[in-house]
């Protein structure tokens, strides 16, 4: 009996987000309930939980109150109280994501993007509030949460509508903005798209005059050079970005950096800088405590030994890293881990079951939208072993092992259990 669709009043809300602190008694689309110790009224029903209370509404009683709502004329400073709330709460998202509560981070604000889509939405209809739509859609895309739910397509399309709203918007935002939907262009293989971000991002940088290009900037300058150009240069840029973001006290940024530079250090450096790099991530994300931190941790862990030890060693990080990104919820983390398992598969002599995880890849980034193969060193990598699996095993044994893992209904499972 939940209601459906988006806007204030619809679905699941934190009491929070209007009613300030006190739960017992709210008010939202024009109607009032008062609920005692969590006992339910007769028109609504509201609990706590992961220490936030949050209740819901009959869609009927939502479109009633939405109605009346209206006619009193009390719409707006409602719409303008519930996009303060989560524009504070993107903000507060984006600043503690990197740390031990970075899964209920990206839980919650999987919970709550009904309730910040409402708030880009009304931002986007105001122009004394398209500044404040675009801060919320650069704090959410911060925080990842565009990529743990492989949705990267709606984060570029917030930031996209908000720059074009907001152009007196502050510089520093503004070229984080830009540098964002660079990154999500980068991600998604849309190389010509992310060609005239950069550009964007390089002409806002002058703005910045002798105290040189802001951290974003730095940063999609060094993912450009790594996943376009696989140009060492990469490894020294993410590095000065890593360092900008710390100066800056942007901790989650800084780790996502950390992280990039580790993998262009693999790539495209050699053995002693690639596991000066890994040993500094890993360490890293251990001492945060997030758990997709530590995740990804051990994927840059398997790739070091992929590109630069033993791919026999590199197995049980990069599975371990599968099975946990799996486990919370991660749709986003699986396409990487499948791929890499199967360049350690073909790397063993398992062709068969490198052909299979190959397949089951495939499978997973049509699912998901993501373009991995589309990235210049990923995409030498996957050219690489196919090319290596296809040759021991022909093109007929190869193709039909390749559909088997395509086919398969659950690819992080048939992968979990082809590397077990």
């Amino acid at each position: 009996m939940r209601g459906q669709g988006g806007g204030v009043g619809a679905g699941r809300h934190c009491l929070t987000a209007l009613a300030g602190s006190a739960p017992e008694r709210t008010s939202t689309a024009g109607t009032s309930w008062t609920c005692s110790r969590g006992w339910p009224t007769s028109r609504s029903w509201w609990w706590t939980a992961a220490a936030t209370g949050r209740y819901r509404l009959l869609e009927t009683i939502r479109q009633y109150g939405q109605q009346r709502l209206h006619e009193q004329g009390g719409a707006t400073e409602l719409f303008v109280q519930h996009s303060d709330h989560y524009r504070a709460l993107a903000g507060q998202a984006a600043a503690q994501w990197c740390g031990p509560r970075e899964v209920e981070w990206l839980s919650r604000q999987r919970t709550e993007l009904p309730n910040l889509r409402a708030a880009l939405d009304f931002c986007a209809t105001r122009p004394d509030r398209a500044g404040i739509g675009l801060e919320i859609a650069v704090n959410v895309t911060r925080t990842r949460c565009w990529f743990f739910r492989s949705t990267l397509g709606e984060g570029r399309h917030w930031l996209e509508r908000f720059l074009a709203l907001a152009p007196e918007a502050p510089p520093a935002l503004m070229a984080g903005a830009v540098a964002m939907k660079a990154w999500i262009a980068l991600c998604q293989g849309d190389r010509p798209v992310a060609e005239v971000f950069l550009a964007e991002c390089r002409s806002m940088a002058r703005l910045f005059g002798d105290g040189g290009p802001p951290p974003p900037v730095v940063f999609i300058e060094g993912a450009h050079a790594m996943l376009v150009r696989g140009d060492p240069v990469a490894v020294p840029l993410l590095a000065e970005a890593r360092s900008r973001f710390r100066e800056a006290g942007h901790h989650g940024d800084a780790h996502m950096a950390t992280m990039l530079w580790a993998m262009a250090a693999a790539f495209l450096g050699d053995g002693p800088t690639a596991c000066a790099a890994r040993d500094v991530y890993v360490a890293e994300a251990e001492a945060s405590g997030g758990e997709w931190a530590r995740t990804w941790a051990q994927w840059c862990r398997g790739l070091t030994e992929l590109r630069h030890g033993d791919p026999a060693l590199a197995r049980p990080p990069l599975r371990e890293s599968l099975e946990r990104q799996h486990a919370i919820g991660d749709r986003w983390g699986p396409a990487w881990g499948l791929e890499a398992l199967a360049w350690a598969a073909a790397g063993t002599g398992r062709h068969g079951q490198a052909a299979g995880l190959l397949g089951a890849a495939h499978r997973l980034r049509q699912d998901s939208g993501i373009a991995l193969i589309g990235l210049h060193p990923f995409h030498d990598a996957h050219a690489e072993a196919e090319c290596r699996v296809r040759a021991v095993l022909g093109p007929h044994v190869y193709a039909a092992a390749w559909a088997r893992g395509a086919a398969a209904q659950d690819s992080v499972r048939l992968a979990l259990d082809l590397s077990s």
